[in-house]
């Protein structure tokens, strides 16, 4: 199939995705989301909560069903939830609840007196220090104060009382759901203090530098204005080959000339378009781009798209991005997510239990692999009318942006990649370049997820 404005989108994703994966993708166990436009991602911060904010972002989204990279839904809630859904079964016996309500009342009693106990064990053990200052507490506890260890023995005794019952009334798994519930309750106490299970984030923004009051020579300029918020959110890792690779695309962009030793894709009039089966999704998945891959964007009040009109079937037709650098990263959550337990339990949910695993279904994929991009540059060459009749429009029109696949260019409201101040002409070969423009910020190119299925 020749290509068109639409179906460009897709046989830049397979060319994407062929390389990256050394063709190593399997669309029956994963799928691929295309950034639809230029998703800048700050993993370079030196303020490590932002790097964290954003990394959280990425493996937290679960894109929605189709080519194109947007969110559907939160994995930390939708995993949640879905615990929350379990129907857990044990002895049908109306009379396990008066036991268990027993049981549970007697927690607290127990709780209140070993804390007095231990209380007074600290206290009496830091007076016995000055007479032997090598003991520690839990010989001196042993052997000079038996009221805490039988203090600690009603306790345990009491909890587990209550916790057998409880797995005789819901099963022998009961334990097993309700710590995992612990592990990802991110609402509660996993949200308060830094463990393995979150990671300290700030969320929020700030205004950009200069944007303060005026300041004479000689004066600090004041704190940025900055709306950051510090928290703990689900911990995410990024793989760690990030840092280096980074720190070597760094080192290309300085040289000169800089050098290009990413991910090289070229369109051109014998380029076919890809079926979207083969990027892991239905063909009831709404698999198209909300805009063709060629769109003027009229930035006049309102903005309004246009697709613009080049001849594809061009001998001299060709689109080609080289990024300076890129890479595909793994991302993982950290302890705090099972999928044994989803893959499990997927079949054991009560009834009326919400749509997890539809191609639709908000656990239906888990984010694995994201692949980044360094400082692209785009280059485009099309007929000698095209290229006349773009060339004049895009310097006469001052509110006119430009949208090539994911890069968007030309007015500063609209923009997602460059300004015009980027664009080189070459009138020789009828060719123009955008980019690339230099920046310390990598950007999101696709993220590639396993699916989730319960046999």
């Amino acid at each position: 199939m020749a290509l068109t404005s639409q179906n460009a989108w897709s046989a830049y994703a397979k060319a994407i995705l062929d390389q990256a994966t050394s063709g190593q993708f399997d669309p029956k166990t994963q799928t691929f989301s295309l950034a639809g436009q230029t998703l800048n991602v700050d993993l370079a911060n030196a303020d490590t909560e932002i790097i964290n904010a954003n990394v959280f972002e990425i493996g937290n989204t679960i894109p929605a069903a189709g080519g194109a990279y947007t969110p559907s839904s939160s994995l930390i809630s939708s995993y949640f939830s879905f615990l929350n859904w379990i129907k857990l079964e044990g002895d049908p016996n109306p009379n396990l609840q008066s036991q268990i309500n027993l049981a549970a009342s007697a927690i607290q009693p127990a709780q209140d007196n070993y804390i007095s106990v231990q209380t007074k064990a600290v206290a009496a053990w830091t007076a016995y220090k000055a007479i032997d200052s090598a003991i520690s507490f839990p010989d001196y506890v042993r052997t000079q104060y038996p009221t805490y260890g039988q203090a600690k023995l009603a306790l345990d005794a009491a909890q587990s009382k209550y916790n057998k019952l409880m797995q005789q009334a819901y099963g022998p798994d009961y334990q097993t759901i309700v710590a995992a519930q612990g592990k990802a309750d991110f609402d509660g106490a996993q949200a308060l203090l830094k463990n393995t299970l979150n990671m300290p984030v700030k969320l929020g923004s700030s205004a950009p530098a200069g944007s303060g009051a005026p300041v004479l020579p000689g004066q600090n300029p004041p704190t940025t204005p900055s709306s950051l918020i510090s928290t703990y959110a689900p911990g995410f890792t990024l793989g760690s080959a990030f840092t280096a690779k980074y720190q070597e695309w760094q080192t290309y962009s300085v040289q000169q000339p800089p050098v290009f030793n990413g991910l090289k894709i070229r369109l051109d009039a014998s380029s076919s378009a890809a079926n979207w089966s083969d990027f892991g999704w239905s063909a009831a998945a709404n698999a198209r781009f909300p805009v063709g891959w060629f769109t003027a964007v009229y930035v006049s009040g309102q903005a309004s798209y246009k697709e613009q009109t080049f001849d594809y079937t061009a001998s001299n037709f060709s689109f080609e991005v080289e990024f300076l650098g890129s890479g595909l990263f793994p991302i993982f959550s950290n302890l705090w997510f099972d999928l044994g337990i989803v893959k499990n339990y997927g079949d054991s949910l009560r009834r009326g239990h919400p749509n997890f695993f539809s191609e639709n279904g908000t656990l239906a994929r888990i984010p694995a692999q994201v692949l980044i991009g360094f400082q692209p540059k785009i280059t485009m060459t099309v007929s000698a009318s095209d290229y006349s009749n773009f060339k004049s429009q895009f310097q006469q029109s001052a509110n006119i942006a430009y949208k090539f696949g994911p890069f968007t260019i030309g007015s500063v409201s609209e923009s997602s990649y460059s300004d015009k101040s980027k664009v080189t002409f070459n009138d020789s070969n009828n060719s123009f370049t955008i980019g690339p423009v230099v920046s310390t910020v990598p950007q999101i190119i696709g993220v590639l997820c396993n699916k989730v299925t319960i046999s």
